[in-house]
């Protein structure tokens, strides 16, 4: 592996976390009844970015991120990694 290949990787790797934690912070100010399907296509560019752009790890990488921090801050009961049943 090169080592421009390392570090093209770690600038995407980077390059995901703060548009994944910018796009969270975001959409937690904004407090509307349809936060949840605003941040889906956020999130799903995000990792169809890192498909396109980075490897296979890194997309899977993002997309199991993206999954878990919409579970945990956007559906209801928020904060926390239970799922509410009726």
């Amino acid at each position: 592996m090169s080592r421009l290949h390392i570090w093209r990787n770690a600038g995407l790797t980077l390059c995901s976390v703060v548009l994944l934690t910018g796009a969270t912070l975001l959409m937690r100010t904004v407090h509307s009844p349809n936060t949840v399907s605003m941040v889906f296509p956020i999130y799903l560019a995000v990792v169809v970015t890192m498909a396109v752009f980075g490897s296979r790890w890194l997309a899977m990488a993002s997309a199991l991120a993206a999954a878990l921090l919409e579970n945990y801050f956007f559906i209801e009961p928020t904060l926390s990694w239970s799922i509410h049943s009726p």
